[in-house]
């Protein structure tokens, strides 16, 4: 058991680790400077492909005062420490990775509350207060009776043991975890599914930015640097049209303005509307909730802000990315 554990957790850390070593190998050439192509591209062109969109172009002079031994090794960026160190490390090593479920449970809802609690019963009548891991409206989500699915946890310092997953909404299955979102949208970006985000390149999260924001990844390849903030998108209206936020939400307007303000200072960001419903077969803010954030959303794309729906398939075993899905920026906008 003991080598068990320390297998579960040792492996990830090489994986990470180790190409990341092989990289620094790759920057510090014997001769500092040297003008050799394996120093100026740590990555070529697929077979046909173009070099500018293949290769990951060094500076002449890379010194580890630009970027620290730490920051290589680990991935976490320079000025985290303590708790939060530990933190975005092991959100580093889940980047990526694919989303499958523990054995989830079937369970019917009674009723959801405080936003982070629902009471369910199972088949054999037992009923349970289970963690409810959404802080939104969950318009259409979260009706008494619905069909629901839950993961259990048997760490002893967790106050519930069962955690809220998906739920049937009669429309299709909708998961309700908001936080995973953010692993499939990883997942889409290293699969290239994301097609106009380029998929070597080097994926962290919770990296800050602006004035107090931290942006869920930075994908960077070459001298290329991206911002990308992710949604996700649950409220299913007619003909399928997933809108977004399902309630007036000042934290996503900030996060608005301040992707705005790094387009604004010459760099590129992007918006990924992740679609956790199987309903939803185009998306666009929800100016009917939530007119200040639309209308937010539509002058930040004029002002060169990339907007990307992705597609997920969604059951009990797993949420997997299945392409791209249109976003329109009206709500009544005719389908594509």
């Amino acid at each position: 058991m003991p080598l068990l554990a320390f297998s579960r957790w040792f492996l990830p850390f090489v994986r990470v680790f180790l190409p990341e070593f092989s990289s620094l190998a790759c920057r510090f050439p014997e001769k500092s400077g040297a003008e050799t192509p394996e120093y100026q591209y740590r990555r070529l062109a697929p077979e046909g492909g173009s070099p500018a969109l293949g290769a990951r172009k060094l500076p002449d002079k890379f010194s580890l005062r630009q970027r620290s031994f730490r920051e290589v090794a680990t991935g976490v960026p320079r000025g985290v420490v303590g708790p939060r160190f530990f933190r975005v490390l092991l959100a580093n090593i889940e980047i990526g990775g694919t989303m499958d479920f523990t054995e989830l449970q079937p369970a019917t809802l009674i009723k959801r509350y405080k936003r982070f609690l629902a009471d369910v019963r199972f088949p054999d009548g037992r009923e349970v207060t289970v963690h409810c891991p959404n802080t939104g409206a969950m318009t259409g989500c979260a009706e008494v009776g619905m069909p629901v699915w839950l993961s259990h946890h048997a760490d002893p310092k967790r106050k519930l043991a069962w955690t809220w997953e998906l739920v049937d909404t009669g429309a299709g299955l909708a998961c309700i975890h908001s936080a995973l979102a953010n692993k499939v949208v990883g997942e889409a970006i290293g699969k290239g599914v994301l097609d106009a985000l380029p998929m070597d390149g080097e994926l962290k999260r919770e990296v800050p930015f602006g004035e107090g924001s931290r942006a869920d990844f930075s994908l960077t390849s070459g001298s290329l640097s991206i911002m990308i903030e992710v949604k996700a998108v649950t409220l299913v209206t007619a003909r399928g049209l997933g809108v977004f936020p399902d309630t007036p939400s000042q934290r996503a307007l900030k996060h608005v303005h301040a992707l705005v303000d790094v387009v604004r200072s010459g760099g590129r960001a992007a918006l990924v509307y992740c679609a956790l419903h199987s309903a939803i077969g185009r998306i666009a803010p929800a100016a009917s909730i939530d007119p200040i954030y639309a209308d937010a959303v539509r002058d930040a794309v004029a002002q060169g802000l990339e907007v990307y729906g992705l597609g997920v398939d969604i059951n009990p075993q797993r949420l997997e990315p299945s392409g791209q899905v249109p976003v329109s920026f009206w709500e009544d906008a005719p389908d594509p």
